[in-house]
This record gives C-alpha cells, sequence and structure tokens, in this order.
C-alpha cells in the first residue's frame, strides 16, 4: 500500500499533559509538529495524541495514542568564598549558585545548606531570583588553619540533589 503525504491540514493535539499543545499545520511531508511546554510534575505514563477532524476530501484520523514520561532535571551548585584567605577574626562571605543544568537556567527560592569544619557554622540560605544563596559578614575562627566549607541543595520534586565541591578558608 503506498501513501501520499497530505500538506495544509490542521492537526489537533490533546493528552495528560498540564500546559495546552497548540494546533499544528502539516507540512509537504504530511508531518504536523505540536509544540508545548511539559508538565511541571515528574510523572511516568503521559499519553498524547493527534487528531485530524478530516474534511470534504478525507475521512478524520486520530494517530496512535503515545505515552511519554517526564524527568527530574539536574542541577549544578557552585561555591565561592570571598575572600578565601582572611585574617583571624575577619570577615568572608560564602556564595552559593543553584542552577538548572538541563534548561541552563537559575533556581531561585531554594534553600541551600552549608557545612563547614568546626567551629565555622554557617546558616541556611535562600537563592535569590539570580540563584545566588549568600551567607555574608562571616567571621573567621581565632585559630590560624585550613578550613572545609561545602554547600548543599537537597532536591525536591522536580530536582535531583547536588552538593558543591568543597573550598578552603585559611585562616591566617
Amino acid at each position: 500500500m503506498s501513501y501520499v503525504a497530505i500538506s495544509g491540514k490542521t492537526i489537533h493535539f490533546n493528552g495528560t499533559y498540564a500546559i495546552s499543545v497548540a494546533d499544528a499545520i502539516t507540512d509537504s511531508t504530511g508531518k504536523a509538529v505540536g509544540v508545548g511546554t511539559g508538565p511541571s510534575t515528574v510523572a511516568s505514563g503521559w499519553t498524547t495524541q493527534g487528531h485530524f477532524s478530516g474534511d470534504s476530501l478525507y475521512y478524520a484520523k486520530d494517530s496512535p495514542i503515545k505515552t511519554y514520561s517526564t524527568t527530574k532535571h539536574s542541577t549544578s551548585l557552585t561555591l565561592t568564598l570571598s575572600p578565601s584567605t582572611v585574617i583571624h577574626g575577619g570577615t568572608y562571605s560564602s556564595i552559593a549558585t543553584l542552577k538548572d543544568s538541563t534548561l541552563g537556567v537559575v533556581l531561585a527560592s531554594r534553600t541551600i545548606n552549608f557545612t563547614a569544619t568546626s567551629p565555622i557554622v554557617i546558616a541556611s540560605q535562600i537563592t535569590d531570583s539570580t540563584g545566588v544563596a549568600k551567607a555574608s559578614g562571616l567571621i573567621a575562627p581565632d585559630l590560624a588553619g585550613s578550613y572545609n566549607i561545602q554547600a548543599h541543595y537537597t532536591g525536591e520534586t522536580l530536582y535531583y540533589a547536588k552538593d558543591s565541591s568543597i573550598k578552603i578558608l585559611t585562616v591566617t
């Protein structure tokens, strides 16, 4: 059986996605590409289907139902100490930047936790609109030495957890 591509026909899409997909027109190969935003929920078994309603020349036809899954996005978390060398009792900042590395966008309003070599304690911070969580005005320990500091994002429904690399605060 031979098939002929039909161009210029409207295809309507529907399924179990949270955001609607706009109707599309078939191209010279008979293909229509529906564009929309995927659901913001991680799940499997989402469905989608294309529908041609028919016209005076062609019968209505539905495509097979296709299933797909949405997955968590990977994240990146970078940590900067400013300055990274400080005199005992001096001040420094611990600056973490969180990004959705799947889409390459920053993640705002997320909690970043910090761990450090004792006696350093850094309170959790919330990322701002640029993805930055900054703990500033931190006081360096009185004892000279090297102190490890690391930032942590625990992840959530849509994003994987991530730990930054360990940075060293040198106290002189």
